[in-house]
């Protein structure tokens, strides 16, 4: 999963999760994904919430400035 992880923010798509159930999300912690890869402001507690956060940055054409973002570019 690290490497998937990796190659997607690295083509520049931002990685969000939502709607994880306890026991993933539990165990996406205890190996580090989040928030060693994805921190937790990219964690949703479902779809309505990922995407009323990802609204704006649709809206004003903003996704690579997030991706950038995540990836840890400048």
């Amino acid at each position: 999963m690290d490497d998937l992880i990796w190659n997607l923010r690295q083509a520049g798509i931002v990685v969000v999760f939502s709607g994880l159930q306890d026991q993933p999300l539990i165990m996406l912690e205890r190996i580090n994904v989040i928030p060693g890869l994805i921190n937790e402001n990219y964690i949703f507690e479902g779809f309505e919430s990922c995407l009323f956060w990802l609204k704006p940055y649709l809206e004003q054409e903003k996704l690579g400035d997030l991706a950038e973002e995540q990836a840890g570019k400048p």
